[in-house]
């Protein structure tokens, strides 16, 4: 996930620009820069500033709901190249010799 994407969902679960930027160590201006640009992309705002706590529009919950699938996704990515390092899954071959083998 990309940081624009963990900015605006870090914004979703705080409701809060400045707790948002707070909790990612950047500065809320830049937070909102952000937020702008990514809004920009798409042609729709993401958040109702208006209302008290921050909601999201329409799009804003379309864009959540992705950006929720792309995190289960990279998780389950995660775990299954780590299973695989960890010689937790995955295949096991075998080979002999002829003579071996009877």
């Amino acid at each position: 996930m990309n940081n624009t994407m963990k900015y605006i969902y870090t914004i979703y679960k705080t409701k809060s620009f400045s707790a948002a930027a707070e909790q990612l160590f950047i500065t809320q201006p830049a937070l909102s820069i952000a937020v702008r640009k990514e809004e920009e992309l798409w042609g729709a705002p993401f958040f109702d500033r208006n209302a008290h706590p921050l909601g999201l529009t329409a799009a804003g919950e379309l864009y959540i709901q992705k950006v929720i699938a792309i995190m289960k996704l990279e998780q389950e990515l995660k775990q299954q190249i780590s299973d695989l390092t960890n010689l937790e899954t995955g295949e096991l071959h075998i080979a002999g010799t002829q003579y071996l083998n009877s």
